[in-house]
């Protein structure tokens, strides 16, 4: 999933490539109601100039007007594959990671919109003259795309007055981020992993898991430790850890090979099943996976010690709940000797169950007067 990077790497392109441009064509899949939660007549987009593009944690805008004060934005969340591609070369190092080698850009690697155009899944596509066109494509239909018409003064602040930006918390890359007693008092009041604090968008929007992993790597917390369990030092440390992972990402653009040999990201996307063969950080250290509410999480177990519940600490990435992680397989002795005794027993039940059965129907023949008692003692 796209997240504060790579968001913040497509606000540059548009503002690079489509800020101050005259829109020629606008045109909308209008039978994905899933994407567009609202259909609107987009030819009234035509002829007006995009003059601002802006980004608040995951979702992102550019704003559209006339001679008018008001503004016109289209409102986007790429969800999970979400993009937007542009039909021309442009300075770009997006690819998504689930393709990476190691984190790493594959040079094999061809951006589809270079295949056909417009690309395949294609939501809506803008025409901005001289032959520049972008569009907006999903593949998995988890985008959102809004038209919010007739916003005054400050685009950013009166957007997230309105759904969903209103629900949004604080987008720790920018200036006007809580601060760090703010911070620290959600921690205290939160009895939830901190890694689930992380991934909270009404807390850190932007924040997806990748991110989480990387600041609670840094700050050297165990995903499933809670945020009032946390020392005042390492509260403080987490915090300043949050700020400077999104603010180094939104200054790279979420570029990875750009990104400190320091970093965990690079190493999170090689899991492997055997424990001797797994992916190491750079300084040597095993990289290892859980699951932590519902998401897989990266993190090196040498360096980020749980001081909680050890069989929350040990729940498998396949596991839903921790309580019902496998057990330990027994011996193979003691499981023959077990299949043995159960055998056994189940020979010794039957065996009891047909005497019963013998001596009740000996007892209805005397009953009947078929045979005397002496005879059935026989």
């Amino acid at each position: 999933m796209p997240e504060l990077g790579e968001v913040a790497h497509m606000a540059h392109l548009l503002t690079r490539y489509a800020k101050g441009k005259i829109v020629t064509a606008f045109s909308i899949d209008t039978a994905d109601t899933i994407v567009f939660p609202a259909i609107v007549p987009t030819a009234k987009y035509v002829n007006q100039t995009i003059t601002d593009v802006g980004r608040h944690g995951k979702y992102f805008w550019f704003a559209l007007t006339t001679n008018h004060s008001a503004v016109d934005i289209v409102l986007m969340h790429f969800g999970m594959t979400g993009w937007i591609s542009f039909n021309t070369d442009v300075d770009s190092h997006f690819f998504p990671m689930e393709r990476s080698v190691n984190g790493k850009r594959p040079e094999t690697y061809a951006d589809p919109a270079k295949a056909q155009w417009p690309p395949k899944y294609t939501k809506f596509e803008v025409s901005l003259g001289n032959d520049l066109k972008f569009a907006f494509t999903d593949p998995r239909r988890l985008a959102r795309v809004r038209f919010i018409d007739g916003i005054e003064g400050n685009i950013e602040e009166e957007a997230k007055k309105l759904e969903p930006l209103c629900r949004t918390g604080t987008d720790f890359s920018k200036p006007d981020r809580l601060s760090e007693e703010q911070f620290t008092e959600i921690l205290e009041k939160r009895k939830v992993p901190v890694k689930a604090l992380l991934l909270d968008q009404a807390v850190c929007t932007g924040v997806g898991n990748w991110m989480a992993d990387e600041i609670l790597f840094q700050a050297r917390i165990h995903p499933m430790q809670r945020g009032n369990t946390l020392s005042p030092e390492t509260k403080s440390l987490l915090y300043k850890c949050l700020c400077e992972v999104c603010e180094l990402t939104v200054k790279l653009e979420a570029d990875s090979s750009k990104f400190p040999e320091s970093w965990l990201m690079t190493y999170r996307w090689s899991k492997r099943k055997k424990s001797d063969d797994r992916q190491t950080t750079a300084d040597g250290y095993t990289v290892d996976f859980l699951t932590v509410g519902g998401r897989t999480s990266c993190f090196v177990p040498e360096l980020q010690v749980y001081t909680g519940d050890d069989s929350l600490a040990l729940q498998s990435p396949k596991s839903k709940d921790a309580s019902k992680s496998k057990q330990p397989k027994e011996p193979k002795k003691e499981q023959e000797s077990k299949k043995k005794m159960n055998e056994a027993q189940k020979e010794k039940r039957e065996n009891k169950r047909k005497i019963n059965e013998d001596i009740k129907t000996k007892d209805e023949m005397i009953r009947n007067g078929r045979v005397t008692r002496s005879r059935a003692k026989r």
